[in-house]
């Protein structure tokens, strides 16, 4: 098939919304309902048909499988004789299937230039907004410019990021920040070093986390180089609207993975504070203090 004859990978975020309210699916419903690969974290997917139980695969199982190059393959539903034809809101009986994002992300790209060569409707699901940190630039690089047309093979539909919503729960302008992600990045913390550096203790610093670095390991790491005049804020399960904007008395503050979470707390004392474990994916804001 021509380029000009398949039809754009179709990128949506998801923001920081709780997956599991059927009101986050409803606007990308029909969008949804015409796909015929839905890609997407295996939470992310699993919400998805939870809360939209009709655009779900109806096989027990994994729902993806790979073959013996590691290559991800989606598990295609069996579907009665001549449902192709059927109208977008006959959800239930169109040959759908879901694509986990998984370990191998360039061999997953490999297989939805595939599916979409195949004359495929994908659909991505991308946390955050896909295009700050996320899965957008490396689906634009691959999907991006056919031809004379730019990006004519992507159609990104933009959410609030992490960094975003965190920042407006703190009332904190974020228009002059520096943004850093050690989230799944081999950058060590010369990173956050240069940013802070950067930022000359006047701009906010917002970190993007993974589950090697905890808050309060990198607050001491801070406290080395002398770097003191911040206020820490760090927030997991931002998709948590009950997340409380408030410190916890105690110290040593735990978190379980997926649990809603903020804790603030001058970096001076961030070390002792903020959680030792580290809830993934979590997110900090250094606060200079003459905004505070």
């Amino acid at each position: 098939m021509k380029y000009s004859d398949l039809y754009p990978v179709s990128v949506i975020g998801l923001g920081c919304a709780d997956l599991s309210q059927p009101s986050v699916w409803l606007p990308y419903r029909n969008l949804l309902a015409e796909s015929d690969i839905i890609c997407g974290g295996k939470s992310q997917l699993a919400a998805l048909a939870k809360a939209l139980p009709e655009l779900a695969p109806q096989e027990s199982g994994e729902p993806c499988h790979c073959n013996e190059s590691n290559t991800p393959q989606a598990a295609k539903l069996p579907t009665d004789s001549g449902s192709q034809q059927q109208p977008p809101h006959a959800t239930a009986q169109k040959s759908r299937r879901f694509l986990p994002i998984g370990a191998g992300f360039d061999a997953l790209l490999d297989e939805l230039c595939r599916l979409r060569e195949q004359g495929e409707k994908i659909v991505v699901l991308a946390s955050g907004d896909p295009l700050f940190y996320g899965v957008g630039a490396s689906l634009a690089a691959r999907f991006g410019e056919e031809g004379e047309k730019v990006r004519s093979g992507l159609v990104i539909y933009p959410a609030v990021s992490s960094m975003q919503e965190a920042c407006s729960r703190l009332a904190l302008p974020w228009d002059d920040a520096i943004f850093v992600s050690l989230h799944g990045r081999d950058e060590n913390i010369h990173t956050l070093y240069n940013a802070v550096h950067g930022a000359r203790c006047a701009r906010p610093v917002c970190v993007l986390l993974d589950h090697k670095r905890s808050p309060a390991q990198l607050a001491a790491a801070l406290l080395e180089r002398g770097i003191t005049a911040y206020t820490m804020h760090f927030f997991a399960g931002l998709e948590s609207r009950h997340t409380a904007l408030k410190s916890p008395s105690a110290t040593g503050c735990e978190c379980e993975n997926g649990a809603a979470l903020y804790v603030s707390a001058p970096l001076t004392e961030a070390p002792q504070t903020m959680p030792a474990n580290a809830p993934a994916p979590g997110l900090l804001i250094l606060e200079p203090h003459r905004r505070a």
